[in-house]
């Protein structure tokens, strides 16, 4: 699935400052923490943290979870979405949360923090925003970041299956999307070939005790995911209409009629659907 634009690339497929897009992600927030059995559920020492990062963090929701879950620990989010960050300190004024705190950021500059200084690194689905070049640069300067014994965590997602043609037919174009752009490590752009990677970036940059975690979030009829997984796809499509138009990928007129037929599939009681995403995480070395 993707997500707004945490850097100032041009390659964005979606704008980082819409207040549509905010709420998008605030609801997908929700459903994939729920999924995924909590903001860390794999972690076992959260106890022992006294700073954690967020990087490209949006509205903020990871984050306050986090800091509400352990009022000890200190969490940071950092995106480059003016609006998603002053949101995200609202929401943590509001909630009494003192220890969630948010700064503006470009992940693709320099991170503007001291080295060895958090216990846990968090990205998100961030293969749809960041491209395939940007990564190494980016698990590196999280690994300057780490104290030893540190844990840089990440979660990517690939295209998910369904019974419907209209969502297949746009998955696909969205796939061309993201390899148009400079989003996906498949060759063919067939997929985002993101979820492959993640342990190979871990060891180049020196990572060690690397373990994975698969999720399988299912939004078929009937399944509590559905309602909220179907109106997040369905905002998004809106939202990336201008961008696989630009691209050459379709027309308005066929993305309107995929979007309308895509709506119009997913009430059905015969719709069937899977996402899938990988959780890995390792540790920076204790010296």
């Amino acid at each position: 699935m993707m997500k707004h634009h945490p850097t100032s690339d041009h390659s964005a497929l979606l704008d980082s400052e819409n207040a549509t897009e905010m709420a998008r992600l605030l609801l997908q927030d929700r459903f994939l923490t729920q999924a995924m059995g909590g903001p860390l559920a794999e972690q076992q020492d959260v106890t022992t943290m006294q700073r954690v990062l967020d990087v490209g963090c949006g509205p903020g929701g990871w984050v306050l979870d986090v800091a509400f879950a352990s009022p000890k620990v200190d969490v940071v989010g950092i995106d480059v979405s003016h609006i998603m960050v002053t949101y995200g300190r609202a929401q943590a004024w509001a909630q009494g949360l003192e220890n969630a705190h948010f700064q503006v950021m470009d992940v693709r500059e320099p991170l503007a923090f001291p080295e060895q200084h958090f216990d846990l690194i968090n990205i998100r689905l961030l293969a749809s925003v960041l491209p395939t070049h940007a990564w190494s640069p980016l698990i590196q300067a999280c690994r300057r970041l780490l104290r030893p014994g540190g844990i840089l965590r990440l979660t990517e997602a690939e295209n998910g299956f369904t019974t419907s043609a209209a969502w297949e037919r746009i998955g696909s174009l969205c796939m061309q999307a993201m390899h148009q752009s400079g989003h996906s490590f498949a060759p063919g752009g067939t997929q985002v070939a993101i979820t492959p990677m993640l342990r190979p970036f871990l060891v180049d940059a020196g990572f060690q005790d690397i373990e994975e975690r698969a999720h399988v979030l299912p939004f078929s009829a009937g399944t509590p995911a559905h309602e909220a997984v179907c109106r997040n796809f369905l905002i998004l499509l809106d939202l990336l209409r201008s961008a696989v138009i630009e691209l050459g990928l379709t027309s308005d007129e066929e993305w309107s009629a995929l979007c309308h037929q895509a709506s119009i599939d997913s009430l059905s009681s015969t719709f069937r659907a899977l996402w899938f995403l990988l959780t890995t995480w390792g540790r920076v070395p204790r010296e």
